[in-house]
């Protein structure tokens, strides 16, 4: 009876660890329009980069904060190297002080999604870009 009521009560530990230790993370990913780009193609202003996230309502205002690690996000009337917004998409060209960068190390975009109401970070992740002759390749995410 003892073995029993020993081994019950591991049991109801284990799973009161589990359940308390459970993850309930948000996701999200970044989507591509092309896997590379060169600056020296005339048809094709940059990658273009879409946040997939779905936070099922639970969220007030939800924003999603975008960092180049080099190059910039093109705007209508600016080059930036962040942005922030509300999931809409972002155009990342290999621009830096209004030139073609050159650049030949790899590096990342990095994405989070913050609740702008209590400033939380609901989810984060980055690609990374790598130079590839003329190009620029989406090489991973993180």
């Amino acid at each position: 009876m003892r073995k029993l009521l020993i081994f019950l009560g591991l049991v109801l530990l284990f799973t009161m660890t589990f359940a308390a230790c459970e993850k309930t993370e948000s996701g999200v990913t970044i989507a591509t329009d092309v896997e590379e780009y060169s600056p020296l193609a005339s048809s094709i202003q940059g990658i273009t980069m879409t946040p997939i996230f779905n936070s099922d309502g639970k969220y007030g205002i939800v924003e999603y904060h975008w960092v180049a690690g080099k190059g910039s996000f093109i705007l209508f009337d600016r080059l930036v190297k962040d942005v922030v917004n509300e999931g809409g998409d972002v155009l990342w060209g290999a621009i830096e002080d209004d030139q073609v960068a050159d650049i030949n190390e790899p590096f990342e975009i990095q994405l989070e999604v913050v609740d702008s109401e209590n400033n939380t970070i609901l989810a984060n992740t980055a690609i990374t870009i790598v130079r590839d002759g003329a190009f620029y390749r989406v090489e991973a995410q993180n």
